[in-house]
């Protein structure tokens, strides 16, 4: 079916200015790409920052959560960059962090103020426990044990198995098995201090880091001695000993245990042995305390009014002693994403205009090649001289009497047929006027 006029002078257009656009857009995107470089000088650097902050804030966090047995949010650059790719002009941070107008900060940074309940709690359980085991027998319950034996010669048979008081076994038990939970909670304050001290450079937590770890250290030798001492001994005294001689001579023992009892204070409750772990657990309890008001400290708090959108931080200036990270990686994160105007962004929506142009290129192209299925066109590559000869870009698209049309931007469309074609010259039937200029895109075309 032939072509409309219309649809000639329209579609031989888009064909010979495909050309030019494409040039311009990738123009574009070499302009483009310099500006893509620049902000990534600046992303680069602000991530540094947000990174810095952001792992202080995460391995602090993870401290914290040791010591109170809560979970808290820990983020990842992933967050971030996922968090950058939205279009939204409210987010303020990413999606995952749910905070879109009002901002949700407190719960979108992590922030909490929930007490530290974890190492806490394991120490009040087991001095209630050890109060409880003493409860039973206030005197040297070192050597009220089931499992001590009478020598041979005693008043029973040798080895028969003394008589414990009643419930020790299990208040034993249950002691021994919360002094193993607090064990557990210390061994992993360890882990976390531990990547605090290999990444942290502030001098100041630091040196509080360090004792925090000596600390943990110390209470939890004192445990492994503790734990490692038996809690049975065989009764060795010389001399003969009935049942009820026995339990008198221990009933009211003081520290240390009598001679031939426990002569080398090797049992969990021994008086000497049960200072020593109360004490060790007396001194990490004071200086749980102390880590916890740094903790505390370190983290600090933010408000954000809903109105503004302005965060201020609380608890604090941030300085080298008294950071505030909750506040340092808002402020970081700023730097990044803010309300759309940060580095990475900036970035990001500029690699996507690049992508898009891109895309424009190929669609540029497609309509181009579309239409060349339907048109052989060239533009012309000199103005017209009012004769039959015109020079053409391409001639390549045409033969000796092709019927073709010409036309420009400023003059109408005129046929004629190819007489002769000499190189990117042709020569035509007709005079073409000398207003067909290649600044108004005169072209030359057939139909396919």
């Amino acid at each position: 079916m032939p072509l409309s006029q219309a649809s000639r002078i329209a579609f031989s257009k888009k064909i010979v200015v495909s050309a030019s656009r494409v040039a311009s857009v990738e123009s574009i995107k070499v302009q483009l790409q310099a500006e893509i470089a620049k902000s990534q000088l600046l992303e680069d650097g602000n991530f540094s920052i947000w990174n810095t902050q952001n792992n202080l804030v995460n391995l602090y966090q993870t401290e914290r959560q040791y010591l109170s047995q809560l979970s808290y949010t820990t983020y990842t650059d992933a967050d971030v960059v996922a968090a950058s790719n939205l279009t939204s002009g409210n987010i303020f941070y990413p999606s995952t962090w749910l905070v879109q107008l009002p901002y949700q900060l407190a719960r979108g940074l992590g922030l909490s103020t929930s007490p530290f309940v974890g190492e806490p709690t394991r120490i009040t359980t087991f001095n209630a426990s050890l109060a409880a085991l003493l409860a039973i027998s206030p005197s040297n319950q070192s050597n009220r044990i089931t499992g001590q034996t009478c020598p041979a010669g005693g008043s029973g048979v040798n080895g028969v198995s003394l008589t414990a008081t009643t419930g020790f076994s299990a208040a034993m038990s249950a002691a021994i098995s919360d002094i193993g939970s607090l064990r557990s909670a210390l061994s992993a304050e360890k882990t976390a201090l531990d990547a605090i001290i290999a990444a942290e450079t502030n001098s100041a937590r630091q040196a509080q880091n360090t004792t925090e770890r000596t600390s943990v250290l110390a209470a939890i030798s004192a445990i492994d001695v503790w734990v490692g001492l038996t809690s049975t001994i065989t009764y060795t005294q010389a001399s003969n000993l009935t049942q009820v001689q026995f339990n008198a001579a221990t009933a009211s023992s003081a520290a240390p245990a009598p001679i031939g009892l426990d002569p080398t204070n090797v049992t969990k409750l021994n008086p000497i042995n049960l200072t020593a772990i109360q004490a060790a657990i007396t001194t990490r309890s004071a200086a749980l305390a102390t880590r916890t008001t740094q903790l505390t400290n370190y983290m600090g708090g933010l408000t954000q009014s809903l109105t503004t959108g302005v965060i201020t931080a609380t608890g604090g200036p941030v300085t080298s002693t008294s950071p505030n990270f909750y506040f340092s990686r808002a402020q970081a994160l700023q730097l990044r994403i803010g309300l759309a105007t940060g580095s990475l962004v900036s970035v990001n929506n500029m690699t996507r205009g690049k992508d898009s142009q891109d895309s424009q290129i190929a669609s540029i192209k497609n309509e181009a090649a579309v239409y060349s299925t339907l048109l052989a066109c060239s533009s012309f590559a000199a103005d017209a001289t009012n004769t039959y000869q015109v020079s053409v870009k391409d001639s390549s698209l045409f033969s000796d009497g092709d019927s073709i049309y010409l036309v420009s931007d400023n003059c109408d469309e005129i046929r004629a047929t190819i007489q002769d074609i000499q190189g990117q010259r042709l020569v035509l039937t007709i005079k073409i006027p000398s207003r067909y200029l290649i600044s108004e895109y005169s072209r030359l075309y057939k139909e396919l």
